[in-house]
């Protein structure tokens, strides 16, 4: 099996609605075209952006932003309808990792360690009071 990137066809250029009204297609078919050119475009970008640097801008036609960046699109998809069940994957891919060695491995400990101790600070002072101290 390839890799992620292996999956993504470059898209020189978005302009589906030529492409597909100039192919002589009746206007479904063309709208049909235009929609599946669409989906494979903003499908590419989001590998591509999500590959590189979660900072990474990319299209957002008909949000509050034009483009926005790939880790805040990701973090508004947890709160979709499959957010839950993709965030208990993204948890349970970055605990596999984290027992893996390597920069990976260190890298999803850290994270995991960083979130335990922020997590404990939060709620440390509360744990006291219902302990009645």
């Amino acid at each position: 099996m390839g890799s992620l990137q292996d999956l993504v066809t470059r898209t020189e250029t978005p302009d589906f609605i030529g492409a597909a009204t100039n192919a002589h297609l009746s206007k479904q078919d063309a709208k049909d075209r235009a929609h599946k050119g669409a989906v494979d475009f903003l499908r590419n970008e989001f590998i591509d952006a999500w590959l590189d640097s979660p900072q990474r801008l990319i299209s957002t036609p008909n949000a509050y932003k034009d483009q926005i960046a790939v880790a805040d699109v990701v973090a508004d998809h947890f709160a979709g309808a499959s957010g839950d069940t993709d965030l208990h994957e993204l948890l349970t891919l970055i605990a596999m990792a984290s027992s893996k060695g390597g920069e990976l491995g260190l890298r999803a400990g850290a994270l995991i360690a960083g979130m335990a101790k922020k997590h404990a600070e939060f709620y440390a002072a509360d744990l006291i009071d219902r302990r009645g101290f």
